[in-house]
């Protein structure tokens, strides 16, 4: 569950329980434990349920919900984004990666991949919008995530982007006039 008794923290007890004449230093040592804690470890069955509950895009499973319940946390975000941005990608016809591809695949002005009607006040801020919570996805959560030096978030946070990166998939999918 990734909280094992680490080797340090039974060798106190050794030390606790031979000063009381009880001798298990061999014992624990043949236990091999762990030196520190394990850096993936897999979220709590509740969260695993969530993910389950959620009800991803199809696109996201299983390989983003596997990777979240077997505790590769960043790492389900991170593919959950590879494949939106690959999505859009195919959807618009762009080569581009990332915020640019983005930018230019919902402008308001020009979209590749329309998610609103642009030639009203309301459509135009609706395809602005999603623009930037696209953008800000890639430029943020992707970056974010794909640096192997970065702590584990926690999982409520993953959660969360992995149900915002499905609805984002889910709208594209939507037909728009």
């Amino acid at each position: 569950m990734g909280n094992p008794v680490l080797e340090p923290e039974i060798l106190a007890l050794d030390k606790t329980l031979r000063a009381l004449g009880v001798n298990l230093t061999k014992e624990f040592k043949d236990l091999n434990l762990p030196k520190e804690r394990p850096k993936i470890v897999p979220p709590p069955t509740t969260f695993q349920k969530m993910v389950d509950e959620l009800g991803l895009h199809p696109l996201l499973q299983p390989d983003c919900g596997k990777l979240f319940k077997d505790g590769h946390i960043n790492e389900s975000v991170r593919k959950a984004l590879e494949k939106y941005e690959v999505y859009v990608q195919g959807k618009s016809g762009l080569q581009t990666i990332g915020t640019h591809l983005m930018a230019t695949a919902f402008s308001e002005t020009a979209p590749a991949i329309k998610i609103a009607d642009s030639s009203s006040q309301r459509g135009k801020g609706l395809q602005e919008g999603f623009k930037f919570l696209s953008m800000g996805a890639m430029g943020y959560w992707r970056n974010f995530c794909t640096h192997g030096d970065e702590e584990q978030m926690a999982h409520h946070h993953a959660i969360a982007m992995l149900a915002t990166v499905s609805h984002l998939l889910h709208i594209v999918d939507e037909p728009h006039s």
